[in-house]
């Protein structure tokens, strides 16, 4: 799995970091990350056809407050979650994503029924509330494996 993690801050460009990497760990000083941070992203390798995966985005919030925490696949925005909206989340349509919405929050994420078109890139994205509007972003690929009925 590919992971990409890139750091905004003011919609200015600081830091973009692509490795093989599973996990990241990001407790350490990075210019402009003060106040958001994000501590690990995980996006399984692999699904299973017809199967489900989880998928997580931790962070750390520092003395400031939460605007949105948004997914994405091959760039389409599919979940959000913005805790002063209510609801809280919402699911946009994309080609390939059913998710199981009792299971999916702040941090965490379930697609269900996978489809071969379930894979790509999966990015999340944190945003804090102004006047910082910080925002933190991971990625990572997904392929989803197994045979069609013939």
């Amino acid at each position: 799995m590919s992971i990409c993690l890139t750091f905004i801050s003011a919609g200015t460009l600081l830091q973009n970091v692509p490795s093989e990497l599973h996990w990241w760990d990001m407790s350490g000083d990075i210019e402009g990350s003060q106040g958001l941070r994000l501590l690990d992203i995980r996006v399984p390798q692999y699904g299973e056809l017809h199967g489900s995966v989880t998928m997580t985005c931790d962070f750390k919030l520092e003395d400031t407050k939460l605007y949105s925490v948004k997914w994405y696949k091959n760039d389409f925005e599919f979940f959000r979650y913005i805790p002063d909206n209510s609801p809280q989340t919402q699911s946009l349509p994309v080609p390939g994503i059913l998710l199981d919405l009792s299971s999916s929050n702040m941090t965490t994420i379930t697609l269900i029924r996978l489809g071969f078109n379930s894979s790509g890139t999966y990015r999340c994205e944190v945003s804090t509330e102004a006047p910082d509007f910080k925002t933190v972003v991971g990625s990572g690929d997904l392929s989803v494996r197994g045979e069609s009925p013939a």
